[in-house]
């Protein structure tokens, strides 16, 4: 017979990474202490179903329908992963795998959207890309995203509205709680923490810039 695999002690939580965390407080989730969090929400777009049009997803004539559809996710989502964009279009049409195919027929009516790169991936924006935005707290549990399908400059919106939480022993994890992750992976805290890096980085550039400015005005 097989032995039973051993148990995992209680205050902690292996993730698919093989690290070990302590799980985020689920009750702290759903109401978030920053206000700036709360004041934004981030819902997924319905397409509705296309299903009936999925013979024609790669037709010529059908690229105008296919670019509309985008727009529209990218008028609602962005900045939003690119795999995710092609996925939301893939879904509506009702295919279940979203191939490279796919991907690269959406991103071919969208080469003049501004994009930019992380180390998770390609992000789509609707206008100019800035280095902040405000967080969008998920409006329900069906429009909760992973860290990585948050854009960096998202992320460090939140940082920046949050400033407070930076004094914390261990600010990944009331950041994570905000987020909405229910334990703190890796991976996880890796990206948190990259954010926390570039929003210290962006103040310490805003506070250089303010003092120059004052001291041009001193120097008048």
């Amino acid at each position: 017979a097989a032995e039973p695999e051993p148990s995992q002690p209680k205050d902690t939580q292996v993730d698919d990474d093989g690290s070990n965390e302590p799980p985020v407080e689920r009750d702290a989730v759903s109401e978030p202490d920053n206000e700036t969090a709360a004041s934004h929400q981030y819902r997924q777009t319905v397409l509705g179903d296309h299903s009936h049009q999925a013979h024609r997803f790669h037709d010529d004539d059908y690229a105008s329908t296919l670019r509309q559809m985008a727009m529209t996710v990218l008028e609602q989502e962005a900045p939003i992963r690119e795999d995710l964009l092609a996925q939301r279009i893939a879904r509506s049409h009702g295919f279940a795998r979203t191939g490279a195919k796919i991907r690269e027929r959406v991103n071919s009516l969208l080469e003049e959207v501004e994009s930019t790169e992380e180390s998770v991936g390609r992000f789509l924006w609707n206008g100019e890309s800035t280095p902040t935005i405000p967080f969008r707290q998920h409006a329900s549990e069906e429009d909760r995203r992973s860290v990585d399908e948050i854009p960096l400059p998202e992320l460090c919106g939140l940082v920046l509205s949050g400033r407070e939480l930076l004094a914390e022993d261990d600010p990944v994890v009331p950041l994570a709680r905000i987020i909405g992750l229910g334990r703190v992976a890796k991976s996880a805290r890796a990206r948190i923490e990259e954010a926390i890096h570039k929003a210290r980085a962006l103040r310490l550039t805003d506070s250089s810039a303010e003092q120059s400015s004052v001291d041009e005005v001193e120097q008048e």
